[in-house]
This record gives structure tokens, C-alpha cells and sequence, in this order.
């Protein structure tokens, strides 16, 4: 499919539909999509670090952990049986997975609610694996492309000129940069501190 030539499998989909209500209507994008794809990953690896976490408290120990994880459960399940509201639900999987104490029964109770997110959260380390793979042959296949594509040098030329446009905060301008570039068959993702990328469509 398109999306997997892209590199995007369906789990970064699911995971997109999970931030929205199921009877509202989709705004599809590549960005979402793209940021769909950072969140996944981000949860696969914070769910192996307590995974391997060689610590497991038991009740008398750490009884916060152990009501933090039945909470959690249980307000997942009552934002799932609320009308299908993931969005909710997916927050309290978030509450555990960044909790700051790696336990072996945070990871065990993501794979609990892993039973109706179904992304497959035990084989997180085949999946990180693949994609660590794919993005670095992906890479290299872009580099070979970027260095002789006349679009991507001026594409890259239009990316620093809609930065500077953002920093004089001349907003519309930086608008109208984003569509050249896109019409040039690029997206542009805006990261932290201000910097951006580009990805082609």
C-alpha cells in the first residue's frame, strides 16, 4: 500500500484514529500521520524500559505503584466503555508508561490494556528494530536522491527562508513558503526549537 512505501505500517494509523472520536469525521494528513508514528514508538520504548527494569515492587514496597497501575486500568476501561472515547483511555497509558519508576508491572499492565489497543506492545522490540532498519536504508536511498533532485535544494533553500519569515513573525508569508514546498512535493515538518524538515510527499 502507500502507506507502507512510505514507511508507515498500520499501527502508526491505529494509533492516529486512537486521538479522535470514532463517529467524528478524519482529518487526514501525512504530519498526523507522522507524528502518530513518533508517539508509537516513543510508548514502545518507554514500555521496554519497564520491561527490563530489573526492579518489580510488590505490594507491601510500593503499594503507589500498585494503585497508580489499578486506577489506570480502570479509568481506561470506563473511557473505552464512554462511547469509544481512546483518546481518554490512551492518556492513562501514557500516565503509565512515563511513570518516572521502571517497574516490570507497568509494562505488564500496558500489555493488559494492549488487549484493546492491539498494537502488539509485547513484540515492541522486533517492531523498533524493523523501523530502526527501514529509516536507516530509507536514508541512505534519500541521500543518494537529495544530492542530485534541484526540488530538494530548493526546497531546503525555501524551509530557511520560512524559518527566518517565523522569527520576524511575518506568519502569512511563512504560509505561502509551506505551499511552494509543498507544490514542490515536499512536506514540512516543524519540530522543537524552532527548526523544520522536510519529507518527501
Amino acid at each position: 500500500s502507500d502507506l507502507k512505501n512510505r514507511g508507515y505500517d498500520a499501527f502508526d494509523f491505529k494509533f492516529l484514529t486512537f486521538s479522535m472520536n470514532y463517529n467524528t469525521k478524519m482529518n487526514f494528513t501525512f504530519e498526523s500521520l507522522n507524528t502518530s508514528r513518533k508517539s508509537i514508538i516513543n510508548l514502545r520504548k518507554l514500555y521496554l524500559e519497564h520491561l527490563e527494569s530489573e526492579k518489580e515492587y510488590d505490594l507491601n514496597t510500593n503499594n503507589d505503584i500498585d494503585i497508580m497501575i489499578k486506577e489506570c486500568i480502570n479509568e481506561f476501561n470506563n473511557a473505552v466503555l464512554d462511547n469509544l472515547n481512546m483518546a481518554k483511555a490512551i492518556s492513562y497509558v501514557w500516565k503509565l508508561a512515563k511513570n518516572d519508576i521502571k517497574d516490570k508491572k507497568i509494562a505488564k499492565a500496558i500489555e493488559i490494556l494492549d488487549n484493546i489497543m492491539g498494537i502488539d506492545i509485547r513484540n515492541s522490540k522486533k517492531y523498533l528494530e524493523e523501523i530502526k532498519k527501514i529509516e536507516e536504508d530509507k536514508e541512505k536511498e534519500e541521500k543518494t536522491l537529495n544530492e542530485n533532485d534541484d526540488k530538494y535544494i530548493e526546497a531546503l533553500r525555501l524551509v530557511e527562508e520560512r524559518k527566518i519569515a517565523k522569527e520576524n513573525k511575518e506568519y502569512e508569508k511563512a504560509d505561502k513558503l509551506r505551499n511552494s514546498i509543498s507544490e514542490l512535493g515536499f512536506l514540512v515538518i516543524d519540530e522543537k526549537l524552532g527548526n523544520s524538515r522536510i519529507e518527501r510527499k
